[in-house]
């Protein structure tokens, strides 16, 4: 069954604390397994864990089976306290750094996927938001079935990032992003946090400057209401270091359409606009007015004049309805270059043919690109298939700075050429203490290639070349970064305190001690 017919036959209507259809498509248990290989999806970690748990979800009143598997989570970390065992959960595996690993104890929170649409008005105190489009998500949930529930039901997510194989937490507690410049990154249309912290204690945290549930809701879930700004700004981008989020509440958007338009250009025509975003030069349908979505992929080794080697994507936002430029191959569509889609094809490249390899793949890629679509957020932003090892490295710059830091990456490219291209986003400041998106406006540069040493290379060239330019710049936790205790502050300034002191709030020194890993020892963020 290709993926629109499931929108097809799954219109149930979902509605959080009433009799009906929910949505929690896994029900099973599985014991602890001791002494078990971990890998990530990318297979570039992999570690021997003491305890890996799978939790799972099970029958209850009303169809909540989410409070089995909120249950089994807070028994796991009553166990883990009792032992003196650091914590951590994993969802679909997709960081490409540590920032989830934890030798002691993960869990394994994939199988806790209950999601479902519209609020009871009882349970909801803000008159800015709409009960019926707040969605409740347990951490297990994928983007991808968040999507398809959406749309049975009308409704969509504001952004998403461009490969959606991440849990709904796991894309937010790393920062993750999409291009929709009005928007932000997916924690910024966060409203609310559900966490599980030291004790099994659980507290439903949000900011107080934009409270949302009522203390009816609270009460339903049995949690505790924490309304606190720099506690929610410090949490929502928290990578596991404040407890186990177990949900989150955010607000759908009515559903929409996005009209895809992609030139083939030469990177000289497109480097004055990847740092002012002035897109009149463009062929576009409008070009006065701003795409809802902008993205530039770039082959490194076809960046000069006549050599046509950047592609353009930007995207409209439309009314939905019947189109006929809908995705037809198995309703699925690329957006620009879906980067880590292609990565790990790119493995058998030898040294001395990577130009060439790079240049044969991005041909493929803009051969695949010339139809024009109209896609739902969800088509348009669909699974991505890993084929191979891939890796991949993604940095953040000030708009102003981003020509000169392209520049910079091309340099060491033709310097040390790697197997892989680069892919420009632009999104706007997130409100997350250590979110990568800190700028104004964010340029985030993505690097990726094939899973291989001299790749990984490239990457250590590349970081030590911006540094030695002097090009401010951060780095997106979930994917292979070299954030350590030397260079943290240099990339978020003051916000690295009050995320520490947050947490110092929230947590006692058992707590903290309990959700940390090596990640947060090497940052100095674990105090």
């Amino acid at each position: 069954m290709t993926r629109r017919e499931m929108l097809r036959t799954s219109a149930a209507t979902v509605a959080f604390g009433a009799i009906g259809s929910s949505w929690s498509l896994r029900a099973a248990s599985a014991a602890p397994v001791s002494g078990s290989p971990w890998m990530n999806k990318h297979e570039n970690l992999a570690a021997t864990v003491d305890e890996l748990v799978d939790v799972w979800n099970g029958p209850a009143p009303n169809g909540e089976s989410w409070r089995v598997g909120c249950r089994k989570l807070r028994a796991i970390l009553e166990s883990a306290q009792a032992k003196g065992r650091r914590v951590r959960a994993v969802g679909g595996r997709w960081s490409l750094s540590p920032v989830a690993l934890c030798p002691d104890i993960m869990i394994n929170t994939l199988p806790l996927n209950y999601h479902a649409i519209g609020l009871p008005v009882a349970h909801v105190s803000s008159t800015n938001v709409d009960p019926a489009h707040l969605v409740f998500a347990q951490c297990g949930t994928s983007v991808a079935e968040l999507n398809t529930t959406l749309e049975s039901n009308g409704l969509a997510l504001p952004t998403s990032g461009a490969s959606n194989g991440q849990t709904i937490c796991g894309a937010i507690s790393t920062g993750t992003h999409g291009s929709a410049r009005r928007v932000g990154s997916m924690q910024d249309y966060m409203l609310g946090l559900h966490v599980l912290a030291e004790d099994g204690h659980n507290y439903w945290i949000e900011p107080a400057s934009k409270p949302v549930v009522s203390d009816e809701f609270c009460h339903h879930l049995g949690a505790t209401l924490v309304r606190d700004d720099r506690l929610f700004r410090a949490a929502v981008v928290g990578f596991g270091s404040f407890g186990i989020i177990h949900a989150v509440l955010f607000e759908a958007t009515p559903i929409y359409l996005l009209d895809v338009r992609s030139l083939r250009m030469d990177w000289p025509d497109v480097a004055d606009a990847a740092s002012t975003l002035d897109t009149c030069a463009f062929r576009l349908p409008d070009p006065g007015t701003e795409p809802f979505h902008l993205d530039f992929a770039l082959n490194p080794y076809r960046s000069g004049r006549g050599q046509r080697g950047a592609l353009v994507t930007a995207m409209y936002k439309r009314p939905f309805g019947d189109h006929q430029r809908r995705p037809t191959k198995d309703g699925k569509l690329v957006p620009g270059v879906d980067m880590l889609g292609i990565g790990g094809k790119l493995a058998t490249v030898l040294p001395g043919t990577i130009p060439a390899g790079v240049s044969a793949m991005f041909e493929g890629v803009i051969k695949a690109r010339r139809e024009m679509v109209m896609g739902t957020h969800g088509e348009v932003f669909g699974d991505t298939e890993l084929v191979g090892k891939s890796l991949s490295t993604e940095i953040g710059v000030d708009l102003r700075d981003a020509r000169a830091a392209v520049e910079v990456l091309l340099a060491v490219a033709h310097e040390h050429p790697y197997p892989g291209m680069f892919g420009l986003r632009y999104v706007q400041k997130s409100n997350a203490l250590l979110a990568f998106t800190r700028f104004d406006t964010t340029c985030t540069i993505e690097m990726t290639g094939a899973g291989s040493r001299r790749t990984l290379n490239f990457y250590d060239r590349a970081w030590a070349a911006l540094d030695a330019r002097k090009i401010p710049y951060t780095q997106h936790w979930g994917k292979v970064h070299h954030i350590t205790c030397k260079n943290i502050r240099q990339r978020w300034g003051g916000a690295v305190d009050e995320w520490i002191e947050a947490r110092q709030a929230f947590l006692s020194p058992a707590g903290r001690a309990m959700f940390s890993n090596d990640l947060l020892a090497d940052c100095e963020l674990n105090g």
